[in-house]
């Protein structure tokens, strides 16, 4: 269940949020990750093992991402990756290379 019919996690209430390795390395199963809340800065960075380990869909690995829209909320990836924005929504995709020939995740973030 959850947003969309993802296996969603929705964290909110947590003041001044930075979601690092400890926090994601835990994570399982889930498509998506809101993590809205207009009274919180939110910052998280993800690598795309983290986002295969995350979804645990192998190279298809698609993972979707809710931050409040504005200055507050932060998405960083790392390592070899690609981004483009169409209105709201920044899509990452990760590869394996850095010739960014074999695509290994991607990560939807909607700024909402």
């Amino acid at each position: 269940g959850g947003v969309n019919n993802f296996d969603t996690l929705k964290l909110s209430g947590v003041a001044g949020a930075s979601f690092g390795d400890t926090q994601i390395d835990v994570l399982t199963s889930l498509e998506c990750l809101d993590l809205r809340d207009s009274t919180a800065t939110t910052t998280l960075s993800l690598s795309g093992s983290q986002v295969q380990n995350i979804v645990d869909g192998g190279g298809a690995s698609s993972l979707v991402v809710y931050l409040d829209n504005g200055s507050l909320d932060t998405f960083t990836a790392t390592g070899e990756y690609t981004s483009s924005t169409v209105g709201s929504v920044t899509t990452y995709t990760y590869y394996t290379d850095a010739g960014h020939t074999a695509q290994m995740a991607e990560v939807n973030v909607y700024y909402q």
